[in-house]
């Protein structure tokens, strides 16, 4: 009796886990399931009206997490994650930042939604110059990553957009950018260890050039998960989440714009630009084999379309497609069979949501519901409630029974002012495959973290891999290093002493194996990095984010160097030294044939010390552009002479000042700064420094000798 006793209260304390009710948030981009829905938010009954508003435009929707909206825009000069009670839209925390710029117009917006850790609460922001932070639930910031001066700063839209989730434990973030010395722009995926920000892994290859929203997913295959990632110019990429080993790619889809990717449950949705319409595809994820996803084996059910699709909504037996024009089409999720068709008539590109009720869509116009039952919509209700004229279309959410409208001048809450304030979160479910098989024997080595940064004493690891890319065990490799002097202990513990040389490559080999990734030697000494031993070609590896720049010889030395025929941004930057307070300076060149002479400038960590083009200003500025917050000064310049530039940058309790200055080489530095500016950008993140510039023309820029001390260290 005892014994049965207790299996009974076991049952009974173990059955709240069973029957815990679905989470009513939307912790990402998409909703709880990425499909722009929200399945356990029903709206109550009655007129919804105004609960809140927050004057604070972006073109990212918030996300609702934890009893609190958090919402990410432009906050003057910078950006900021504001946390709001979402039942009455008080301010709960503020985290501002420097927001990070675009070389050639800058970003007035970030491009991607904020991402909920549902295991820790932590919330990942990705800002418009490409800089990934990761929150603390009360706003503290526990790392950053910028991967735009590591990789390679943002050049506009469409292509270039990014998309991000969560899987396993990492952070996958994918984007666009331009080649380095390449016409043809590429395509970049990374893997960001979501605790420590280390990179995992990277994969990069030519961007298709057609694709505006580019899909990023983790299906589950029958071996195991696979991360299926768009915007390919050979077609879609199919990669194991932990390793990033390529399992296919070149051929499939080849020469489609793959537009979008869903997936629930067992069922794959493709959605692809076809013909001047879209190209839309189920798949059978139990049919598709991991080792070789050929997607039309799998073929559940597919449709074709004249017109564009543009957006999607489901839920558990619905896929909901909207085309430009505002048409809407239901189709069965199993089969594919049309259940209604509808056309919406309020404003230009309306958001749409689908709810257990009702679906609802936002525009300028204002809102309109549409009762639902299972095979068709009711007659539509109009809420004229006037949104802020806005650029781009609202953005809709909904969370614990309201609805969240995001336009590019204000954040509104809509519901009705007695509904229920029930907060449910959403439970962590990860991804697994649907029929696992074991792990086979080690083919691969991959080793952590990698294309990093880093000091003496800090620690590598090498983990063996299967032929599916998973990860088998960690292993006691032979570790060498080539380019740089310096060694690895038998705890994997980096021993690199003081040198004159700043990257190399980290080896690993076990068994047969071997895996190698770039390191570069960081450092808060005084660093003068010359070009005097460098090959003519490609900068060297240290010079991390370039476009444009190569080595040349010119005037019996080697420099970096950028000349093209057409109007074009270049840039070179360095992001290995870690002072929080220090002088940067560099030395500086321009020729030109044309009417216009180049603007060329220093970088250091987002503030931009620019030669104008004009031939007659000297600008610091944070960021780049009409809107960039920065002060001028009269200076006269001329081509073919070399110029010393130099930016200080001290940090201070409530933020940082900026001072700058600029000479001709032959004279004396002189004794005061040109120009100051006190930064109210909040955290800048980042420590990338270096060259920039934008030649006209048949212009020409040269650039040599970049000098990085900590404003404490003895001048060079």
């Amino acid at each position: 009796m005892k014994r049965t006793h207790g299996a009974v209260m076991l049952m009974l304390w173990l059955m709240p886990l069973w029957v815990l009710p679905a989470g009513n948030d939307w912790p990402g981009p998409g909703g709880p399931e990425g499909a722009f829905s929200a399945p356990t938010v029903p709206l109550s009954a009655g007129e919804p009206g105004v609960l809140w508003r927050l004057p604070r435009g972006s073109a990212a929707a918030p996300v609702v997490f934890g009893g609190k909206v958090l919402a990410h825009g432009r906050d003057g000069d910078g950006e900021s994650v504001t946390a709001l009670d979402p039942f009455d839209g008080r301010i709960l925390w503020r985290y501002r930042f420097g927001g990070g710029f675009n070389p050639a117009a800058r970003l007035t917006a970030p491009p991607l939604s904020p991402l909920v850790d549902l295991e820790t609460g932590n919330l990942f922001v990705f800002s418009a110059g490409r800089q990934v932070l990761c929150l603390g639930p009360d706003g503290t910031l526990i790392w950053s990553r910028h991967l735009g001066e590591q990789f390679g700063f943002p050049a506009g839209y469409g292509a270039r957009q990014p998309s991000w989730l969560l899987h396993e434990g990492l952070l996958m973030v994918t984007f666009s950018l331009t080649a380095a010395d390449q016409p043809d722009s590429e395509r970049l995926v990374a893997a960001i260890d979501k605790n420590l920000g280390d990179l995992r892994w990277v994969m990069r290859a030519v961007a298709q050039d057609r694709v505006g929203p580019v899909p990023l997913v983790v299906a589950p295959f029958p071996e195991t998960p696979v991360l299926i990632a768009g915007g390919f110019a050979d077609g879609l990429r199919f990669l194991q989440p932990q390793t990033g080993l390529v399992l296919a790619g070149a051929g499939l889809d080849q020469g489609l714009a793959v537009e979008r990717l869903l997936v629930l449950q067992h069922q794959l949705f493709v959605l692809s630009a076809k013909d001047g319409g879209s190209w839309l595809r189920c798949i059978d994820l139990k049919r598709v084999a991991a080792s070789r996803p050929a997607l039309d084996d799998a073929l559940l059910w597919t449709r074709d379309y004249r017109e564009r699709q543009v957006a999607w909504t489901a839920d558990t037996g619905l896929l909901v497609l909207r085309q430009h024009d505002g048409a809407l089409e239901a189709l069965e999720r199993l089969s594919g069979r049309i259940q209604w068709r509808d056309q919406l008539r309020n404003g230009n590109k309306p958001a749409v949501l689908l709810l257990p009720d009702a679906l609802v869509t936002a525009s300028t116009t204002g809102l309109t519901r549409l009762p639902r039952d299972s095979d068709r919509l009711g007659s539509p209700v109009h809420i004229g409630i006037p949104f802020d004229a806005a650029l781009t279309p609202p953005r809709l959410i909904a969370a614990y029974g309201r609805l969240f409208v995001q336009t590019d001048s204000a954040l509104v809450a809509l519901g009705l002012s007695d509904s229920p304030r029930e907060v449910r979160p959403s439970r962590y479910q990860p991804i697994s495959a649907i029929a696992p098989t074991a792990l086979g024997e080690p083919v691969g080595l991959q080793i952590r973290p990698a294309h990093f940064s880093a000091q003496s004493g800090r620690q590598v690891h090498a983990f063996a891999y299967d032929a599916l890319g998973r990860i088998v065990r960690e292993v006691q490799p032979r570790w060498s290093l080539t380019g740089l002097d310096g060694s690895v202990d038998v705890h994997g513990r980096l021993q690199l002493p003081l040198q004159n040389v700043w990257s190399g490559t980290l080896s690993a080999t076990w068994q047969g194996l071997r895996s190698e990734t770039d390191l570069i030697r960081s450092s808060d000494q005084p660093i003068l990095l010359a070009l005097d031993d460098a090959p003519p070609g490609p900068p060297p590896r240290h010079w991390s984010a370039r476009r444009g720049m190569v080595v040349e010889h010119f005037e019996g030395e080697r420099m970096l160097a950028a000349r093209t025929d057409t109007d074009r941004d270049v840039w070179a930057l360095f992001h290995g030294f870690t002072a929080p307070s220090a002088q940067v300076s560099g030395l500086l060149r321009a020729a030109s044939r044309g009417r216009h002479q180049p603007e060329m400038g220093l970088y250091y960590r987002g503030f931009m010390l620019t030669l104008m083009e004009n031939g007659r200003f000297l600008r610091l500025s944070y960021g780049r552009g009409g809107d960039a917050p920065g002060s001028e000064a009269a200076f006269q310049w001329k081509p073919n002479i070399w110029y010393h530039l130099k930016i200080e940058l001290t940090q201070v309790d409530k933020g940082l000042t900026v001072r700058a200055k600029a000479w001709p080489q032959v004279e004396r530095e002189p004794d005061h700064w040109l120009l100051t500016l006190t930064s109210t950008v909040g955290e800048v993140p980042g420590y990338g420094a270096g060259f920039f510039g934008h030649i006209y023309g048949e212009s020409q820029i040269f650039a040599d000798n970049l000098w990085l001390r900590s404003t404490g260290a003895q001048r060079f």
